[in-house]
């Protein structure tokens, strides 16, 4: 896009590819705005526009719960924006469960430390003891985890 006129830039935003995707689904910056103005924070932080078309608004969510409490405010919602102007044909709210991509994090895995060969014996000694024919055949298992 080459301007040889100063442009401002809210028009350099509108010819970007974010802005002409979301035209797409119908929706437009006011949309977006209104949205965020009229939503909760604690319900907007898991939900998203997803699309306009016609007379009913899609919205993605993260999860099954925040989408049942969508459900539920439903009407209060659709009420509050029909106010506006943006959202005046707005006649439903189609929720969706579309969970943003989730990065896994790693744990880091330590093992478990080895037995000496001490406490090994001691184990074996008291399994040897014991009249629990199960908890004698655990602790034999378990002094076999000795450090080498």
């Amino acid at each position: 896009m080459r301007h040889n006129q100063p442009v401002t830039l809210a028009k350099l935003l509108d010819s970007h590819a974010l802005t002409r995707s979301r035209q797409r689904h119908g929706l437009t910056r006011e949309h977006e705005a209104v949205w965020q103005s009229v939503v909760d924070v604690s319900l907007r932080s898991g939900c998203r526009l997803h699309g306009l078309r016609e007379d009913t608004l899609t919205l993605a969510v993260d999860s099954a719960t925040q989408a049942s409490q969508l459900r539920y405010l439903q009407r209060i919602i659709l009420q509050q924006l029909q106010i506006h102007p943006a959202f005046s044909q707005v006649q439903k709210l189609r929720i969706v469960v579309m969970p943003r991509a989730v990065q896994p994090t790693r744990k880091a895995v330590n093992p478990l430390p080895r037995l000496s060969r001490t406490t090994a014996t001691h184990l074996r000694q008291i399994a040897d003891l014991l009249e629990d024919p199960e908890l004698s055949e655990r602790l034999q298992r378990l002094a076999r985890h000795v450090q080498r």
